[in-house]
């Protein structure tokens, strides 16, 4: 089976506490003989070249991207036609965890979920909150439709690049404090928001937006999520599925001086990553 993940993690020292950065790298959906497994990880909205994060445990600051193709690799055949890319999705959400995958944790409310899209440039955090049989697997609203589930918004948060014909790349880097610490009606009683450390459970799907409803302030309320691409840590894995139901990274702190460390995180994020995109 083609080897499609690569896993990395760097870590630093700040003064006198250690921060350590977390960085998951994924390309590609399960492919073996040549045919896409599309079970649990469908390219709907286009074929997911790459998903990235990284995650610093100290700032809280967090980077997401997500590269999509028009089209399935060279030489890949998909047995599920349906499921074959139909255009490049308007963006994408995310949910992510530090341990088991979002379906079994997300339901008690306990994380946030974070969309962006390339007409707004924004990303919006909401509570995430699946329907009341806790299925990922219906046509369901991602966000509940009541204005309390929302949480904060990153203005021009959102960046698009097209710079490779038939490619998308979006992305996002922001501080998360705000939402971590986000102490609303709506959570549950153990509000996680968005962060991650030595395992990751990952929702990531790219979505069009002619399948989003939107509320009167210009807010999403909901999303077909039968509609959309799907790129997930499954919940059960098996061993010929190589997104595992979690991502294990182990920390590896590596101390640079505290002087270099300020400096460095306010240009690290998403510079290096753009220019291996371009």
């Amino acid at each position: 089976m083609k080897k499609i993940i690569y896993l990395g993690l760097a870590a630093t020292f700040a003064s006198s506490a250690m921060a350590t950065t977390y960085q998951v790298d994924l390309q590609g959906y399960p492919v073996e003989d040549g045919v896409l497994n599309i079970n649990k990880h469908s390219p709907q909205a286009g074929y997911v070249d790459r998903f990235f994060t990284q995650y610093n445990d100290v700032t809280e600051q967090l980077s997401v991207s997500m590269t999509l193709s028009d089209a399935l690799p060279s030489g890949v055949v998909n047995n599920r036609p349906e499921y074959d890319p139909q255009g490049l999705g308007d963006g994408f959400w995310v949910v992510l965890t530090e341990g088991a995958g979002p379906q079994t944790t997300a339901s008690a409310r306990q994380y946030t979920i974070l969309m962006g899209d390339k007409e707004t440039k924004t990303v919006n955090s909401y509570v995430y909150r699946p329907t009341e049989d806790k299925s990922p697997l219906t046509e369901i609203n991602l966000l509940d439709q009541q204005q309390d589930s929302f949480i904060q918004s990153f203005s021009d948060a959102f960046q698009v690049d097209t710079s490779v014909s038939g490619k998308v790349t979006y992305s996002f880097d922001i501080d998360a404090t705000d939402i971590n610490n986000y102490d609303g009606s709506f959570a549950g009683d153990e509000w996680k928001g968005v962060k991650y450390g030595e395992t990751v459970g990952i929702w990531a799907h790219p979505f069009f937006l002619a399948d989003v409803a939107l509320n009167d302030d210009g807010s999403y309320s909901s999303l077909n999520i039968l509609s959309e691409g799907w790129f997930d840590t499954p919940l059960n894995p098996t061993a010929s599925d190589p997104l595992v139901g979690t991502v294990v990274v182990s920390p590896n702190p590596v101390p640079v001086p505290a002087a270099v460390w300020f400096f460095a995180t306010g240009l690290f994020g998403f510079a290096g990553l753009r220019k291996r995109n371009s």
